[in-house]
Parts: C-alpha cells; structure tokens; sequence
C-alpha cells in the first residue's frame, strides 16, 4: 500500500500514454509523467525528479519483475540496514518460461568500496553495473544523475552510486527479468553510439585514479582495452568510412598496452582436466552445457575434438550478447524443454557452481543429472 508507481511516457507514439492514465484512475499508487521523448536517461531522471519515496527502484520498458521483487528487496535493506539491496536477473526471450525462485537463498554483504571492488574485477560484474536489479535509498541519487544522449547509461552511474553506499546487500535470486527481442537497443545492428560505453569507462578511470583504488583501475584498464578491441573490430565490420575512428582507437589501445604492459591476468588459461579415461560420463551422453564463457567454450571444443559426448545444448544468461559460435546459445529456462542425460556446468567458480546447482535442482533437474568441471 505504500508503494508508489511512477510511470513515465517518454513521448510514445502509440496508446501507452492512455493506458498509463487508465491505470492512474484505478490504483491510487500509480503517478503518470507524460514527457517528449528523451531517451532511457531523460525517462529515468523525470522519475527521480518527482519520486517521494524512501526508495528507488527501475524496471526499463518490456522488461517485468517477479512479484515479490519489492516485497524481496525492501525486506532486505531493512533488515541488514543497507543502502542497496541487489538481486540477480534472467535474460529472457518472448518464449521463454518463468522459472521459479530458489529457495536456497544466498546473502553476501559489502561496503560501498568492496562492491565497487566486485563491478571493476569481478567476473559478474555485469549484475554490478546494471541500474535495473537493485533497490536504492533515494539520498543516494542525491547529486547524481543520468547522462542525457547517451545509451550505456548504467556504466556512466552505477559505480558512483555504488561508491556512495554503506551497506549493500546481494541475493541470488532471480527477481528481475530482462526481455530481449532482436529490435530492442542492444540487439539492434553496430552503431557507433556504442562507442559511448568508451566515454564512461574514461570517466570511470578518472574516477578510480582520484580515489586512489588502485587494483579496480589496472582491472578497468584491461578490460577498457578489450572494449577497444572489440569496437573497433565491430566498426571494421559494420561501419563504411570507418577510418578515422578506427584509426583513434588502435592508436589509443597501442599507447594503453606500452603504458601498461604488466596488467593483472583476468583469465586463466584453460586446461582441461579431463581425458577420455577419467571422464565423468559415458560416450554417447546427451549433454546441455550450461555457461558459454571461455571455460564452456574450451569444454565444447573438448567434446568435439574427442568425439566424446553429444552436445544437445548450450545455455547461458547472456545468450543475447554471445555471437560467433559455432553451437547456437539459448536463454536458461529452455533447459526445461530439452531431453538430456546430464547438465554440465562449464563455470570456474566454485562459489557460482554451487548457485547454479541450487537453481537447477529448484527447476527441476535431478542432482544426479547435474556435472560440474
């Protein structure tokens, strides 16, 4: 009852502004901002403007949250007195099922600085960066705004916000859920507003220096080279006359890697612990593999190469994002559709592995029936 509902119609051209002004009439919680468009910036900065809560929360437009996500959420922050309360997130298509929680909950605790520690060197720092899957005290926007114009809002802001924060509370439940269709901002075709991602990691180092957090910045530094790397190879194959931004960019990663040749290893080097002898299952096994990092990747090229196995899928949160291999990726709830004699998780961390395990028991996968690397 003391939920209060900002719904915001960044200029739609469709019905959704009478539709929000329905709901308004209706259900006395909900507040209706109409606006000219402005973009997901603009759109979330007319919510904070207005917003009386003692919390803050987002859910981007298509997206959708369990129903307790709140409830979940505020109970945390409460309890724990923390700043920020943080749950994890599935990346869905239109077909996919809704996966029950798990219940077996885990909470991890941080300061501000030892998350902010986890979203420059953590190898899940995507659920760090996001503005999405969080519950906010409103103070800490305080000062603290999006930047208007720019897509890769969350890597321009979270970190600051992050900074500012106490206490901040994780839990491995699945409350928020990431809609993907191909037309939506991520998924639509290269476009050198990608390049904004750039912007904010330049900022983001500035921001390490002056603090004098000195391990997040040689992390941020490594990964800002492989985001380089990566958009110029993007530009190279999406962009005509691409030549003078290109061009920039290999000029910059040069003088990046003579600066910094000694930068921390992020990823070890794959070696596979298995030969045909010691494998835990038998030749034709039915396998899905579960994580397409380059631990799953190294593990399917294992299978392959021994012939060894028959790989009938591969599952990975991030499916949306991972191109160019050779086994097509597909969302985790499609797992419940497939016929299979063993999951293989092909994740390094322990600490996830036992996560992961938890999840697919809850969905109903036979732990007998689950592997690990």
């Amino acid at each position: 009852k003391q939920l209060e509902i900002i719904l915001v119609d960044d200029g739609s051209t469709d019905s959704c502004g009478s539709i929000c002004d329905k709901y308004s009439k209706v259900d006395k919680r909900i507040v209706v901002i109409h606006k000219k468009n402005g973009g997901l910036s603009s759109a979330r900065n007319a919510g904070l403007d207005v917003a009386s809560g003692a919390y803050i929360a987002f859910v981007d437009a298509d997206d959708f949250v369990h129903p307790q996500f709140i409830e979940i959420l505020i109970g945390l922050c409460e309890k724990y007195e923390c700043d920020i309360a943080q749950c994890d997130f599935l990346t869905i298509s239109e077909q996919s099922l809704i996966l029950p929680l798990n219940s077996q909950r885990s909470l991890i605790s941080y300061t501000g600085k030892q998350a902010l520690h986890q979203l420059c060197i953590g190898k899940e720092d995507v659920k760090y960066i996001v503005a999405w899957n969080k519950l906010y005290k409103r103070e800490l926007f305080y000062e603290i705004r999006y930047p208007l114009g720019k897509i890769h809002e969350d890597e321009f802001t979270t970190y600051r916000i992050i900074w500012k924060a106490k206490k901040m509370i994780i839990t491995n439940q699945y409350l928020y859920y990431y809609l993907q269709r191909p037309e939506s901002i991520m998924g639509r075709k290269y476009s050198v507003k990608r390049l904004d991602a750039l912007e904010a990691f330049r900022e983001r180092l500035d921001f390490l220096k002056e603090n004098k957090l000195e391990k997040e910045y040689f992390a941020t530094i490594q990964k800002y080279i492989d985001l380089i790397e990566r958009n110029y190879k993007a530009l190279k194959d999406n962009i005509e006359n691409d030549g003078d931004i290109c061009a920039i960019l290999l000029k910059e990663k040069q003088q990046l890697e003579e600066q910094f040749p000694q930068l921390p290893v992020l990823e070890e080097v794959f070696r596979s612990r298995w030969n045909i002898d010691t494998c835990p299952f038998p030749q034709n096994a039915r396998l899905v593999l579960y994580g397409a990092g380059k631990w799953g990747q190294a593990y399917y090229q294992w299978i392959i190469k021994n012939h060894w196995g028959i790989i009938i899928g591969w599952i990975d949160n991030f499916w949306n994002v991972i191109k160019n291999l050779e086994y097509p990726i597909t969302p985790l709830d499609s797992v419940l559709s497939m016929s299979y004699d063993f999951v293989l998780v092909t994740i390094q961390s322990k600490i996830v592995q036992k996560e992961i395990i938890h999840n697919l028991k809850c969905w109903g996968v036979p732990e007998r029936k689950i592997l690990t690397i």
